[in-house]
């Protein structure tokens, strides 16, 4: 590929084959249709099984936020 102004193209072997089925299909609905389909068909599995572990996680109470992953009882104390 040639370089303009010094880019190269080299990114584009990265990018998904937007030519699959997968792809195909999605070009072809709009939003709801698209959401419809991963939540009924679970369609793609993975990116499904992934929303569903997910989901699982909400499930867990909040602990907060730390910096060193111990969680604090009690309000914080004010600096």
């Amino acid at each position: 590929m040639a370089q303009q102004n010094g880019i190269s193209g080299d990114y584009r072997k990265h990018l998904p084959d937007l030519n699959v089925p997968r792809f195909q299909m999605m070009k072809q609905q709009d939003a709801h249709e698209y959401a419809h389909e991963f939540k009924t068909k679970h369609n793609p599995p993975w990116l499904h099984a992934l929303y569903m572990y997910w989901r699982s996680l909400l499930a867990e109470p909040f602990k907060g936020v730390t910096s060193d992953g111990e969680s604090i009882l009690g309000p914080s104390p004010l600096p």
